[in-house]
């Protein structure tokens, strides 16, 4: 990969939903690249030190799978943005990319728009949330994906939960709880305007939280407990994922105001906060301390949520092909 002089990059503009003139002041902060036909961006299990908005050719990425294997998991076309997680979570890249045709774009690292973050500067802001809105979009994505699939294990189904919906608690003092929690250890400030965006509510072990298809429904903060997320199938719940202390669950549908993707149950008793889904979208576009705490465990929350699902759709590919190759060897020995 080069580093080149400033360019402009109007072609990114439709994938993060930013206006021309936020867009022309990020350029400022990203530092064009170009890479040959087969190069490679960046590997999986690398520093995620940036994020790359494509404005010419074509990247494919790919992830192992069970097996060691390499699958292609997406392409990425000009207008859009590769890499993102580096701007919301610091954990390794979780695929690899690799340019399929000559590619120039614009790199935005990581710690320059953290900095920008921090300061409040509008244009990053915008930026954050618009990598959040395109997050969303991709997991939704992923999921809608896994949901379609014939290939999952029929012994990792569960009895879906038939217990009652959530319940409203009185406020409590929220300081003890989130001290607890590593994951909200940014919210320890802001515990009493926290208190203030949301509900305390109680779910017993089973219960049912969201249920696929809803609208309009808040985002929940666990505080205590854990809750289970996963695909309604003929046969019970296809696990997705356990979101445990600190953890969100209803985001993606909070963010792009759609139904949700996924059914929500308590794995065991659980004390939630719930975040109606207008408070998270005026938050998305406050220069507050609060706001900005807010997003940056969102970021983190829909980085985990993105790589469980690619997890997934790993073990479905690994799946597809270990019945391929039975079948082919079914077909040989008659």
């Amino acid at each position: 990969m080069r580093l080149q002089q400033a360019g402009t990059s109007a072609g990114i503009v439709r994938a993060l939903a930013l206006d021309p003139a936020a867009m022309d002041e990020l350029s400022r902060a990203g530092d064009p690249f170009t890479l040959d036909k087969g190069e490679l961006l960046f590997p999986q299990g690398g520093p995620a030190d940036a994020a790359y908005l494509l404005t010419e050719g074509a990247l494919e990425v790919a992830a192992r799978i069970p097996g060691d294997e390499l699958t292609a998991i997406s392409m990425v076309r000009p207008g859009e943005v590769v890499g993102e997680f580096a701007l919301l979570d610091d954990r390794p890249r979780s695929a690899s990319v690799r340019a399929v045709e000559a590619s120039t774009g614009l790199r935005i690292p990581r710690i320059r728009i953290a900095a920008l973050v921090a300061d409040g500067w509008p244009p990053a802001l915008a930026l954050i949330s618009g990598v959040c809105r395109l997050m969303a979009a991709r997991i939704r994505q992923s999921l809608e994906r896994i949901e379609g699939s014939d290939h999952f294990e029929g012994s990792a189904l569960r009895r879906p939960g038939t217990g009652a919906l959530p319940q409203d608690l009185p406020a409590e003092d929220l300081a003890p709880l989130l001290a607890g929690v590593p994951r909200l250890a940014e919210w320890t400030h802001h515990a009493q305007a926290l208190c203030a965006l949301g509900t305390w509510q109680h779910v017993a072990r089973g219960g049912r939280v969201h249920a696929p298809g809803e609208t309009g429904q808040a985002l929940r903060v666990v505080l205590r407990g854990a809750l289970r997320s996963g695909v309604l199938r003929p046969g019970g719940l296809e696990p997705i994922g356990i979101q445990g202390p600190g953890e969100i669950a209803g985001l993606v549908a909070a963010l792009d105001g759609a139904g949700e993707p996924l059914a929500v149950e308590a794995a065991e008793e659980t004390l939630m906060l719930a975040i109606p889904a207008a408070q998270l979208a005026s938050l998305s576009e406050d220069r507050s301390p609060l706001a900005r705490a807010v997003m940056s465990v969102v970021g983190r929350q829909l980085v985990l949520e993105h790589i469980r699902a690619n997890r997934h759709l790993g073990r479905i590919a690994a799946l597809e092909r270990f019945n391929a190759a039975g079948e082919a060897s079914a077909c040989a020995a008659s």
